[in-house]
């Protein structure tokens, strides 16, 4: 007979705190086993994944509140034989579920004696002695999450990461690991002793106790004073002391493992090493040999030698290198690579037990593993009731009650023909056609923005309402969530022709990339090595940036540090300030020019600046003009993402005359100090301040004395505009930058990479504007049917191509002048090109909104680009120096080399 088993992840997991209802989910498993299990965090419905060699195949929604929902879920968990509950003690006690309801007590029998009662917590529920200094009270209402329960275990100490503290494994250990693994093995071993006793049992299993336990061969060995744990972190031989059990990171940014302990492996790994690394590659003429391995005196060495080594080539080529090898060196493969190995199954790996039936082995066959992680709450709410004896008209009852729901949404696979989607066409009952996928908006209907009356409208309830929509909001909507679930079907016969953003894709639209992107074009300046950085840093952008950007962007928040420490480990911090002594021993590809623009397509300009901008003109005087110590504190804290910085020139009362600065520096009394007065715009400070020999750059930290104030402008405060207020805040002499009384030589010396930068983003954004704007559509038709769209379309085209070419031509001039031959060459030139993108820009903003009309100035929807846009680029115009002061520099400049024998 067919069984089930409770386990699935539902995707819409109520809280314990506030719950209304409960998702129980089912899986079949263990030939004769029944298992309710409660959806909750992970570990639990990890717990009832392991116990299933099918997949999750069922969940139900069901509010144990209302009775009739209560009564169905004891009717459920009576004729059950594991119950998983994955709550904090208590709240399956308050609602009436608890043990004891179910296993009974001396007193009175229970509802199922043979329950096996399995409970899913972070603590000893009796609380725990830790240590003499620390000790865990009764814990039923004590939150955590897993790196807590890591850190009590005494697990989270011994793991990897930096001198000054470790690093956590996401929430693999304490979770999956200590909690659900271990509650798995606790049920399997109660249901042994039911089939002895005839009794069931509850099954406590604390993700403090299960961490510790699956950790006791590193615990003995701390103990034991092993090679493997002696010593302090990152100086052990398995947590990246040991060169040759390490990560490392190959030239394309991705990374190859090393574990070649044993000294035969270690020699297969060296020797294929130093041959496959260029020719004459050595470290000032040292290479490893196989004899190096234990020479711990060596390892600093070996360590860099295999850094610098590994960033030489991609790490598919180290892959080949040492495939088949007795090396253990193989590629960290993505998720994504990792279950394409699996063609059956590229969602989850497949486990490795075997059960029941193989080729090889007859009487046993693989594990088939689970077909999806996920279920939707209340999926088989209709089907798993149904089962218990309740018919339709006591589930209608039950829905109309709120005891139940039952959702459809994951039957996107179930087809309808127009003909029946146009029988949903009133409130209340209401069905759209989207791209040939059926959305029921019955219960959205009420919170829809515009109200009931634009979904019933005649031309789109139940009908194919695609235009419609499209005209409205962008394809992005659809993939949201609270949308996404809405769809219950497609329409039979008909394919879905509009697909959304796929991370590191190349649009098709045209014009909508610069040249060198596109098939068939080819370039003076970027190689094929460029479009494959272009690639991965297209990818991490889309996948990465854009989604935090539009979020950020909105709600003012400043860049997540998750966000920082991903664009850390990838060095996008240093490479955004072009070429320098700061990438030394760093992991490099080519194409600044290349990040500056991808960034630019996220269209959040405020996010955009936030998102370390400041760094990029903060950084320069300090890296050109600060003094060794200086760089060497600030320069690592600052690529790292650990600080902002910031160039703070610009005041109100000086604008573009950066001599008419308001700020002052005078030092101490003892001369070891300066001491700064006055206002400015920033957010960390880069200051230039008038001086008694003149005007000096000082960097100044955070500290006593400086005030700051946000600022509401035109965009985002994401971008973390401030006015700074300097009240005797005090900077070490020390952190002068450049010479005293130099520092209009610091300044003008940082503007021509300022205003480069600057043109980088203008020349993207004004691309993506032409993009969005070529497919607008009104009067039933395309727009640019007409001809004076046409004509604005053939502007924003002219604009775009020009200015990318002339930032094109002037960036390869940059890579091949040295710094002087920039400053007097190329000063004028990159202002030309600054005031010229800016006022392109400002034209094409204006003829996006006249060709999307009334959404174009709309902060949602289909024109929000647009009206962003709009809204922010006139900053553009300020930024670097006014259009009208960079235009006169550049002739100004040009003037300054006319021949003097020329005439006319």
């Amino acid at each position: 007979m067919n069984s089930y088993c409770c386990g699935a992840i539902s995707l819409d997991q109520p809280e314990p705190q506030r719950l209304s209802k409960t998702c129980v989910s089912l899986y079949r498993s263990l030939h004769t086993i029944h298992i309710p299990q409660f959806a909750g965090l992970a570990p639990g419905p990890f717990a009832g994944l392991i116990l299933a060699d099918n997949g999750a195949s069922k969940s139900a929604a069901i509010n144990p509140k209302i009775p009739s929902g209560k009564a169905a879920l004891l009717r459920l968990i009576a004729s059950a034989d594991v119950l998983i509950d994955p709550f904090r003690p208590g709240v399956m006690e308050r609602l009436g579920l608890g043990p004891e309801v179910f296993l009974g007590s001396q007193d009175s029998p229970g509802l199922n004696e043979k329950l096996v009662y399995a409970r899913m917590i972070g603590w000893d529920m009796a609380g725990m002695s830790v240590s003499p200094l620390y000790r865990m009270p009764p814990t039923s209402q004590f939150q955590g999450h897993d790196i807590n329960y890591l850190a009590l275990s005494g697990v989270l100490s011994l793991l990897p990461g930096t001198a000054d503290k470790p690093s956590f494994p996401i929430n693999l250990l304490a979770d999956f690991a200590g909690g659900g693994l271990t509650c798995a093995m606790g049920i399997l071993l109660a249901l042994i002793e039911r089939g002895k006793s005839g009794r069931g049992q509850v099954v406590d299993a604390d993700m403090v106790s299960g961490s510790r336990y699956l950790s006791s061969f590193p615990l003995l060995g701390l103990v034991s004073q092993s090679i493997h744990m002696s010593g302090t972190r990152g100086s052990r031989l398995l947590d990246g002391g040991a060169p040759f059990y390490n990560i490392y990171t190959c030239q394309d940014g991705r990374w190859m493992s090393v574990g070649c302990l044993e000294p035969a492996f270690f020699k297969a790994f060296i020797e294929g090493f130093v041959n496959a690394v260029p020719s004459g590659f050595s470290l000032d003429g040292w290479a490893p040999t196989s004899e190096t391995q234990f020479n711990q005196d060596e390892w600093p060495k070996l360590k860099e030698y295999l850094t610098r080594g590994f960033a030489t080539r991609e790490r598919d080529y180290w892959a080949k290198v040492f495939h088949g090898t007795d090396a253990c060196a193989v590629p960290v493969l993505s998720p994504e690579e990792a279950a394409a190995l699996d063609a059956s199954n590229s969602e989850i790996p497949v486990p490795h037990p075997r059960i029941a039936g193989s080729a090889e082995l007859p009487g046993v066959r693989e594990n088939p593993g689970p077909r999806s992680l996920k279920l939707r709450s209340g999926q088989h709410t209709r089907e798993i009731l149904g089962g218990l004896g309740l018919d339709d008209t006591q589930l209608n009852e039950m829905m109309r009650e709120g005891a139940i729901s039952i959702n459809y949404s994951q039957a996107m696979s179930k087809q309808f023909t127009f003909e029946e989607v146009a029988k949903h066409n009133k409130p209340g009952d209401l069905w759209i056609v989207v791209d040939a996928k059926v959305y029921d908006l019955s219960k959205f209907q009420n919170m829809h923005p515009g109200g009931i009356s634009v979904l019933s409208d005649e031309e789109v309830a139940g009908q194919d309402a695609t235009e419609s929509f499209f005209a409205l909001h962008r394809q992005e909507v659809l993939e949201r969530p609270q949308y996404k679930r809405l769809q219950i079907g497609v329409i039979a016969g008909e394919k879905s022709i509009i697909k959304g953003l796929v991370p590191g894709e190349i649009s098709k639209v045209p014009y909508a990339e610069p040249s060198w992107l596109v098939e068939g074009f080819h370039s003076p300046y970027f190689s094929e090595n460029h479009r494959k950085f272009q690639a991965a840093v297209r990818k991490f952008v889309d996948a990465e940036i854009y989604p935090e950007a539009q979020i950020k962007e909105e709600d003012g928040s400043k860049i997540s540090p998750e966000l920082v420490q991903k664009m850390t480990a990838l060095n996008f911090h240093a490479m955004r300030m072009g070429p320098g002594k700061h990438l030394k021993g760093l992991t490099l590809m080519n194409g600044l020019l290349i990040i500056n623009q991808e960034i630019a397509r996220c269209g959040a300009r405020g996010y955009g600046d936030g998102l370390l901008s400041g760094k990029v003109i903060g950084l320069p005087p300090v890296l050109n003009f600060g003094s060794d110590e200086l760089k060497a504190r600030v320069v690592p804290e600052v690529l790292s993402g650990k600080k902002f910085i910031c160039l703070a020139i610009s005041e109100a009362q000086a604008g573009s005359d950066v001599m008419g600065l308001q700020t002052t520096a005078v030092k101490s009394e003892d001369g070891k100090e300066w001491i700064i007065n006055g206002p400015t715009f920033a957010d960390y400070f880069t200051v230039g301040c008038k001086t008694e020999d003149g005007f000096t750059v000082i960097l100044v930290e955070r500290g006593e004395g400086v005030e700051t104030k946000a600022i509401k402008t035109s965009y985002s405060a994401s971008a973390g505009t401030a006015f700074i207020t300097f009240d005797n805040a005090r900077a070490p002499v020390g952190n002068t930058l450049g010479e005293e009384g130099g520092g209009i030589f610091v300044m003008l010396s940082n503007f021509n990479h300022e205003r480069w930068v600057m043109c980088c983003s203008s020349a993207r954004a004004q691309r993506g504007i032409g993009e969005w704007t070529a497919q607008r559509k009104a009067f039933g038709k395309p727009l640019n049917s007409l001809a004076v769209i046409r004509a604005k379309l053939a502007a924003m085209i002219s604009r775009a191509e020009s200015t990318q070419n002339w930032l094109e031509n002037i960036t390869y001039q940059m890579c091949n002048m040295s710094y002087k031959q920039q400053a007097g060459k190329l000063a004028g030139q990159i202002a030309f090109l600054k005031a010229y993108s800016t006022s392109c820009g400002q034209e094409t903003a204006k003829d996006a909104v006249q060709i999307f009309g009334g959404r174009g100035i709309t902060r949602t929807g289909m024109g929000r680009f647009i009206e962003h846009y709009h809204r922010t680029i006139a900053f553009d115009a300020l930024l670097g120096g006014a259009e009208d002061v960079l235009r006169d520099l550049g002739v100004r400049q040009a003037l300054r080399s006319m021949p003097k024998d020329a005439k006319l």
